[in-house]
């Protein structure tokens, strides 16, 4: 157990300018974050990946959401009109305003240290955003 967590908040894969980002949480079940890591380094099962890896035709790469524009990650967990505004909802839920950023890293990042807030809810809002992006996937 001690070498999973060493490896998952110690990996030497570097992201978006240098950037690694620790999904790892002990409340958080292996397979939710395992996701989260391969969401953020886009190498979940996307149309559009699956069509890079030519297991899809180029004429099955539509959303599933019904929106018209192509399975993407940024698009079906941020952009969609029908999953990216779960985040809208989450927010006002929270009772916090935020501007997201279009780039996964970036919107991992914002959302788990949100400014302005304690230091300690960093952990918290970090829990949120990997449960969230989880039920996406699952809808």
């Amino acid at each position: 157990m001690r070498g999973t967590y060493h490896f998952w908040t110690a990996s030497d894969d570097v992201l978006e300018g240098g950037r690694n980002f620790n999904v790892w949480h002990k409340v958080v079940p292996s397979k939710i974050y395992v996701f989260a890591w391969r969401l953020l380094h886009n190498r979940i099962p996307t149309k559009i990946n699956l069509l890079w890896r030519k297991v899809l035709h180029h004429n099955d790469t539509m959303c599933v959401g019904g929106c018209g524009c192509p399975e993407t990650a940024v698009h079906l967990f941020l952009a969609c009109d029908i999953f990216g505004s779960t985040w809208s909802f989450l927010w006002c839920w929270l009772g916090i305003d935020f501007v997201p950023s279009i780039v996964f890293g970036g919107h991992f990042d914002q959302f788990s240290r949100l400014a302005g807030m304690p230091r300690y809810t960093h952990s918290f809002f970090r829990v949120i955003w990997l449960a969230s992006v989880w039920v996406i996937w699952k809808e």
